[in-house]
């Protein structure tokens, strides 16, 4: 038969907060872009230690989040982040373009 994860509550803004915290605090070795062996184990390494302080963080108020879960959250927090900035750029492109599109047909013909 197969194998189906128990479903979780979703995340609440408490344990997000926590969880930007910790990875604040492992940066060095969560975001490194080294992919070597040695590299690859200290990230696990980093993730079960985000892992453990998580969870005594949110003891009682949560349910146990893995270390799976947690960087999947992660990558959803920076997936969802990047797509604002993104957003937030093409609407200050498209602010620029607005205001200096007139160009040269736009001067001197604002009255016909």
């Amino acid at each position: 038969m197969f194998h189906r994860e128990i479903e979780m509550p979703k995340i609440s803004e408490f344990e997000r907060c926590t969880l930007v915290a910790l990875v604040e605090k492992y940066k060095g070795t969560l975001e490194c872009k080294k992919n070597n062996f040695r590299m690859i184990e200290k990230k696990n390494e980093g993730w079960r230690a985000v892992e453990q302080e998580f969870n005594d963080t949110v003891a009682g108020l949560s349910e146990h989040r893995s270390a799976a879960q947690l960087r999947k959250c992660w990558a959803n927090i920076k997936a969802k982040a990047k797509k604002e900035v993104a957003v937030a750029n093409r609407q200050k492109k498209s602010n620029r373009r607005r205001s200096t599109s007139s160009g040269a047909f736009g001067r001197g013909y604002e009255n016909c």
